[in-house]
């Protein structure tokens, strides 16, 4: 590629010079017969004598310089021209060529998608590592709270049911008013009731309790309302509550009878600290 382009550019050169010595001598690029033509040609300009009236023909075998400067400088341009054009095929040929010529550097395209395959396979092995483990934390704690409720669960029931039975009494006796054993019946079933809804409540507030700011995709424990029912407001997890309008925020306090103001993040605090977490959120 590189001798063809040398040689381009030389002959490219050569003609150069042609033309250079072409414009230093006109007349040497023409034939003796097409000088004479133009000798024949061209006006020769006459004069007249002022003493003898005798008209001179004066530069009868003289030509114009700039006519030969003229053709010649055209044809000199008119062969750079084509100089140039037989070149730039050349070069394109060769660049055409060398496009397919196959590369003398080794590709690293397989090792670079090897280690790529690695990564990813090293990467997925952690985090199913880390799945694992979570997934044994998580159960174990679960296990201790079933446990401990379990243990405590007796001494809970026998202690609301003593404190309500009290309180009932003494309303009783203070008011000195019979009351019927229906009523007694209903007030006994709402009191149990509530003693349920207690448990239930603060069996929730337990599991509730071990979701922290790194898991708000754990699934949370429902927590029912003072009625006994559960809230259709109420979020599957904390992500999901983050992503409550005001005015949704406001419904949810106000199923669970806690206050409503006008500023997003206090709804959602007083909310996650009534279901037992202490997640501590930011709104932006």
């Amino acid at each position: 590629m590189y001798e063809q382009l040398s040689q381009s550019a030389l002959s490219l050169k050569d003609r150069k010079n042609d033309g250079v010595q072409n414009v230093n001598n006109p007349v040497s690029n023409k034939t003796e017969v097409q000088v004479e033509q133009e000798i024949d040609q061209t006006p020769t300009p006459v004069s007249q004598d002022s003493t003898s009236g005798v008209e001179v023909n004066r530069g009868s075998i003289l030509m114009p310089e700039t006519d030969f400067e003229y053709v010649n400088l055209m044809s000199d341009v008119s062969n750079s021209l084509q100089d140039m054009m037989i070149a730039f095929s050349v070069f394109n040929d060769c660049s055409d060529r060398y496009s397919k010529l196959p590369s003398r550097y080794p590709t690293f395209d397989g090792d670079v998608e090897g280690l790529r395959c690695d990564i990813v396979q090293e990467q997925e092995y952690e985090e199913s590592i880390f799945e694992e483990l979570r997934n044994g934390c998580r159960a174990l704690a679960e296990q201790a709270v079933v446990d401990c409720v379990k243990i405590e669960m007796p001494d809970l029931v026998r202690d609301a049911v003593i404190n309500q039975v009290r309180e009932e009494v003494d309303e009783q006796i203070g008011d000195h008013m019979p009351v019927s054993l229906k009523e007694q019946a209903v007030e006994s079933k709402r009191q149990l009731e509530e003693i349920r809804v207690s448990l239930h409540n603060s069996e929730a507030r337990i599991n509730n309790s071990f979701i922290q700011i790194s898991n708000l995709y754990d699934s949370l424990e429902s927590v029912l309302t003072p009625d006994g029912s559960e809230s259709p407001l109420y979020p599957p997890n904390v992500k999901s509550l983050l992503g409550y309008d005001l005015d949704s925020a406001r419904s949810l306090n106000k199923d669970f009878g806690l206050a409503e103001t006008e500023d997003l993040r206090v709804n959602f605090q007083q909310f996650l600290k009534h279901i037992g977490t202490s997640v501590d959120i930011v709104i932006p």
